[in-house]
């Protein structure tokens, strides 16, 4: 089944969009996978410094070595060797300073990645992102990516096998304060 791109209301994008960690054996075209990915280079970032790049793995021996990258016990453990794609998001220290020690290319990366969450869920596939990965140095050698850099996650695509229900969220007056912490945002 070819995935044609569409496009849906960003607030139905956001909040419908789900953790999907079992796929179909549908195909997902790597035109598809480039026009995501395309979207995912327009997120914001620090200075505009963009400092993310990405990594699509489709071989099967390469996607079952990831899946050994993270614990068993991790939800996405089975599925990043069955989806058709596995994406790593690599983000590079060297493309942004760190005022006070702060690692703004990580909130970069992940600025991207789920601006490439919402676009294949826009496109009618799932994602989720694989973060727990237990020692990069050998997942970053067998990809061939520079050990200066860091994998913010690796994330299968492909199909959704159903799409998961929604989880609970907490309220909206337990995460949100208005003019100083703690003070309930009154509309």
């Amino acid at each position: 089944m070819e995935t044609e791109m569409y496009f849906m209301e960003l607030r139905q994008a956001i909040t419908e969009r789900r953790s999907v960690r079992k796929f179909t054996e549908d195909p997902v075209s790597k035109q598809t996978i480039h026009e995501l990915l395309e979207l995912a280079l327009q997120a914001p970032s620090w200075k505009n410094s963009q400092c993310w790049e990405y990594l699509v793995v489709d071989d099967p021996a390469t996607k079952q070595f990831m899946a050994q990258s993270i614990p068993e016990t991790n939800p996405a453990y089975k599925c990043l060797s069955t989806a058709p794609y596995v994406v790593v998001c690599i983000a590079d220290p060297s493309k942004v300073e760190t005022p006070q020690g702060k690692q703004y290319f990580m909130a970069d990366a992940a600025t991207s990645f789920y601006a490439f969450w919402l676009a294949c869920h826009d496109a009618g596939l799932g994602t989720v992102a694989a973060g727990e990965i237990m020692d990069e140095d050998p997942l970053k050698q067998a990809l061939g990516i520079p050990m200066e850099k860091h994998i913010y996650c690796i994330a299968p695509v492909g199909v959704p096998l159903y799409q998961p229900k929604q989880r609970p969220r907490e309220e909206f007056s337990q995460k949100v304060s208005f003019g100083r912490y703690g003070e309930p945002f009154q509309d």
